[in-house]
């Protein structure tokens, strides 16, 4: 089994480093809402024609990749990601964990070496047909 680089130190400082990257930075994940069953549902649908627009390799978790999946989520709102480094799948879920707190987002599905992240704003709102802003 491979030793990974300390994903959970590095997603530490990343997220407490929040410098109004991305659309989500003002509230951070206790901002961002539970979705129902049926909205994870046409997300994935939504996802499986997309491309892999995002790619994770052995670096991990790096201030490079938070931004560039901000930028992502920032303007298409569901983002698919494609593992590259080789890791197994107890590494990936780590992986996956790590990523949805590093850049304020939530994981809607993940399949083998894909997943699948998506964040409230106008584009993810878009996606699932609700008014954005709210009431």
């Amino acid at each position: 089994m491979r030793n990974t680089p300390a994903i959970d130190a590095r997603v530490a400082v990343e997220s407490g480093l929040s410098t109004g990257q991305g659309g989500a930075s003002a509230g951070g994940m206790s901002s961002l809402p539970a979705l129902t069953g049926a909205q994870k549902t046409k997300l994935r649908g939504l996802g499986q024609t997309l491309p892999d627009q995002v790619w994770l390799g052995r670096d991990g978790v790096t201030p490079a990749f938070v931004a560039e999946l901000g930028r992502q989520l920032d303007a298409r709102g569901l983002v698919k990601l494609r593992f590259t480094g080789g890791q197994d799948r107890r590494e990936r879920a780590a992986l996956i964990a790590a990523v949805a707190a590093a850049v304020a987002c939530l994981e809607v599905g993940a399949v083998g070496h894909t997943a699948l992240f998506w964040r409230p704003g106008a584009a993810g709102d878009r996606l699932l047909g609700v008014a954005v802003g709210g009431d």
